[in-house]
């Protein structure tokens, strides 16, 4: 029985093996049938198409249906094999690991758009560099121990760093992009992406308290900004760094610091680290580095320049506009909440609207999924090619961290394009979308812009603060260490937004350099509070001073720089501050400018002291000029005996509103003794008139020597398109003798553009006439240089622009239609006149 019992598991492995045996085979004849399959309807398409060939002939059918049925066989067939080949390629994509794509995000910038610059040389350069940059950037932190140490409060005295090491990992950058648009003549703008996790180290302690930070984790995207570019060496007057947008940082805490991981206690501190990064180091705010002195600066500023703005010698440089903001609702956000598992959990959700170094919080909606906020929000914003808008919703807790529930980003881009109202997903979650209502205004000091906003629902106003310095502050008597020099900074105030500078250790003439913004509603009843505070005496109070924003309307240009004397002070206290007030409009610029406003100009000339040469009033109509006082201006000029050789000639006339709106011209002119050539540069233009029906013009410079008029005298710059401010900086010359100078006059003519097939409009923009003759200096021998260069600013006639001249034409039309009808009912008085005489005479008759 045994026997039998073994031999059991057996058969049953045999009748096993049979079944599958079995299996195996009905499956490989199902293959084979399912491969005979497609032979079968193979050889029955190719019996059938030869069959209606056939029967083509047979029925004596033209030759054209057969080949047109041949090349419809042909091209489905060619369909059929690409659409296979793309449901192929698509299923491979389908087939990549999950872990590969992943990765995707976290390929550099260079990789995803083609004008960023791989950077791994200077990532080489930087390698090479690091140990001695870990080394000064070590003893520049240890330096700042005793400032550290004499701010804390005595309690936690001393302070002192223990070790400071930033290790052997360098900082990387994925990839570099160098702006060439928009950008001044006088600076490099470069964006980098930057990357550092490292393996740095610092160590410190407070009263035998140890504690540390390490693995410091950071990426953004950095912007250096070199200017001004000057022309002595280093070439560079100064770079400014800050970051566009606020950059992911992250860190470790060793030893007695590590009391901060608790929940409450590492938010709390991560917020104020991200709070000191942003005021710090992301625009609008920027760090500072000048590589020349100021008086360097000035004396080497480049022709044609627009400005510096540079510690307290330029002017105040201004956004590129305000965008505000409204959170209005969010809808259907995810349950965070106790109860969302059983799906009857809620949420107190709030959202944190942040652009730039500027970060904003709604309240908080209790108790619902689909909150209502109606809260407006304004930034100022200096790039909207670059930075974005982040919109983060979170879940209040009273007790425990707030969860994060979803976030979204808009680009300033999309903005700019015009009004958006919309509703935009929240990313990193199922469900949940927010409403947004965004406007992005712009500035301008002309009161009777058609766009500027009057409603005092919100801001009508920007205001711009920059504190520079402060002389002879008072001292503070101490019993133990006699007189000390005060620790100020500044504090401002204006409504409910207050903000202070940072403190500058033990000195009675501070120098801060630092710029602010502030939103006014009613300029006319604002007032800004400006106090300077020793921040080494608990904030004691060492001057204030009070500030009506309504005085500024009547300044020049809404801009003022000067000495304010501080109050409740026993010594003469002064407090530089550069203030400058713009109205908000709706109105878009006409071209992207830089934003540096024109007051900037101003402040640098006026600073400068340069003798400056007024050039007659070009407005007039061609072939009139004012050679009198031109030549008178030019004489001037050239005797005061400056080292450049240059005059400059500027026009400057009254400074309303209308003048500001009139096209000018910028060029500079001056003759070759040696070579015998009248050299011109067309530098630029401004203010030009809209000519074409989209509200810009194609213009370009068309130029004559007189009386020759011949295409070897004939000149002309590149066509501009869809520009109203071209800028060219071009230079053209003509062989000219000396005696030939008092008998030549230069036209210069702006015209537009006209292409071949387009409908033939205005293409004068402007001219002018300069006889040479009027310039009796320019050909002069000049000592140490065989050249002179006048530099002129001119204002080119008035034309009517594109609009007015449609208005025009249509005006006249009317007007033309208006006499036709006054025609026509003359015409029939007169034909019922004829007819009631005739009828009266028959009556008569009669």
């Amino acid at each position: 029985m045994s026997e039998i019992s073994e031999m059991t598991p057996v058969k049953s492995d045999i009748a096993t093996v049979d079944t599958d045996s079995q299996r195996n085979l009905k499956k490989t004849t199902r293959s084979q049938t399912v491969q005979l399959l497609p032979l079968i309807v193979k050889s029955a398409t190719t019996a059938g198409f030869l069959f209606a060939v056939w029967g083509a002939g047979f029925y004596r059918f033209s030759v054209s249906w057969v080949i047109g049925a041949s090349t419809a066989y042909f091209i489905g067939k060619q369909y059929k094999k690409s659409l296979k080949e793309e449901k192929k390629r698509l299923e491979e994509e389908r087939e990549l690991e999950e872990p590969t794509l992943a990765r995707v995000d976290e390929l550099p910038t260079w990789v995803y758009f083609p004008d960023v610059e791989r950077a791994e040389w200077l990532n080489k350069m930087i390698q090479q560099m690091w140990p001695y940059i870990g080394e000064h950037v070590c003893k520049t932190i240890a330096s700042l121990e005793k400032m550290i140490d004499e701010k804390l409060p005595s309690i936690i005295r001393p302070f002192k760093f223990e070790e400071i090491t930033l290790g052997e990992i360098p900082p990387r950058l994925g990839g570099v992009k160098v702006y060439i648009d928009n950008v001044k003549r006088d600076e490099i703008v470069l964006d980098a992406e930057i990357t550092y996790a490292g393996d740095c180290d610092i160590n410190l302690s407070m009263r035998g308290l140890h504690a540390g930070i390490k693995d410091i984790l950071l990426h953004g995207m950095i912007r250096i900004i070199f200017r001004p570019l000057i022309n002595k060496i280093p070439l560079i007057g100064g770079l400014e760094f800050c970051f566009i947008n606020l950059p992911n940082l992250d860190f470790d805490l060793t030893n007695l610091a590590n009391i901060f991981d608790v929940p409450f206690l590492n938010d709390s501190l991560r917020k104020i680290i991200t709070d000191q990064v942003s005021n710090f180091l992301v625009l609008p705010n920027v760090i500072r580095v000048d590589l020349v002195s100021p008086s360097d600066l000035l004396n080497t500023k480049p022709s044609g320049h627009r400005g510096v703005t540079v510690g307290g010698i330029g002017g105040i440089t201004l956004p590129y506009g305000v965008l505000r903001i409204k959170m209005v609702e969010a809808d259907d956000l995810k349950r965070a909440d106790a109860g969302k598992i059983f799906g009857k959990g809620k949420s107190d959700p709030y959202a944190v609207v942040t652009v730039g170094g500027t970060t904003y919080k709604t309240k908080y909606i209790a108790s619902t999924l689909s909150p209502r906020w109606d809260e407006v929000f304004e930034f100022a914003v200096d790039d909207v090619k670059t930075q974005e808008i982040e919109i983060k919703v979170y879940d209040h807790d009273d007790h425990a961290s707030d969860d994060f529930i979803g976030n979204t980003y808009i680009r300033l881009e999309e903005v700019e394009k015009g009004h958006m109202d919309e509703w935009r997903r929240l990313s990193n979650v199922k469900t949940g979308r927010v409403h947004v209502v965004c406007d992005l205004l712009y500035l301008t000091f002309d009161a009777d812009d058609p766009g500027r906003i009057k409603s005092r629902s919100g801001s009508t106003c920007l205001l711009m603060v920059g504190v520079e310095s402060a002389k002879d502050l008072p001292s503070t008597f101490s019993h133990s260490k006699g007189l000390l020099e005060p620790s100020p900074c500044v504090s401002l105030q204006l409504g409910n937004k207050l903000v202070k500078t940072t403190p500058k250790l033990r000195t009675i003439h501070p120098k801060w350099d630092e710029v602010f913004s502030f939103m006014v509603t009613e300029p006319d009843n604002e007032i800004l509070f400006v106090q300077v505070l020793d921040t080494s005496k608990n904030d004691t109070s060492l001057g204030k001073i009070s500030y009506k924003v309504d005085k500024i309307l009547t300044d020049e240009d809404m801009m003022l720089c000067q000495p304010f004397a501080l109050d409740a002070t026993t010594s003469a206290s002064t407090l530089t501050m550069k203030i400058c007030l713009r109205y908000l409009t709706t109105t878009r610029p006409s071209t992207q400018e830089d934003p540096t406003t024109t007051a900037t100009t101003i402040a640098s000339d006026e600073i400068a002291g340069s003798p400056e040469t007024i050039i007659p009033d070009y407005t007039d109509m061609v072939g009139r000029t004012r050679p009198g006082a031109a030549s008178t201006a030019a004489k001037s000029g050239l005797a005061g005996g400056r080292s450049d050789n240059e005059a400059k000639a500027r026009y400057r006339g009254s400074k309303t509103m209308s003048e500001s709106k009139i096209g000018k011209m910028q060029l500079t002119l001056r003759y070759n003794l040696e070579r015998e050539k009248l050299i011109l540069i067309i530098h630029k233009c401004i203010n030009l008139v809209a000519y074409d029906k989209d509200n810009f013009s194609d213009p370009y410079v068309r130029m004559y020597l007189l009386p020759d008029r011949s295409n070897a005298s004939k000149r002309k710059t590149n066509v501009m398109k869809n520009n109203l401010n071209p800028v060219w900086d071009e230079t053209f010359e003509w062989p000219l003798k000396k005696f030939e100078l008092p008998n030549r006059t230069l036209e210069i003519m702006v015209k537009n553009f006209i292409g071949v097939f387009e409908k033939k409009t205005q293409t004068e923009m402007g001219v002018v006439n300069l006889r040479l003759s009027d310039f009796d200096d320019l050909a002069q021998p000049v000592s140490d240089c065989s050249t002179c260069r006048i530099q002129l600013h001119l204002r080119l006639p008035s034309q009517p622009s594109y609009k007015e001249r449609e208005r025009e034409r249509k005006g006249k039309r009317e007007r033309e239609r208006e006499r036709e009808k006054e025609r026509e009912r003359a015409k029939e008085m007169k034909a019922n006149f004829s007819t009631y005489s005739k009828k009266l005479l028959k009556k008569l008759s009669i």
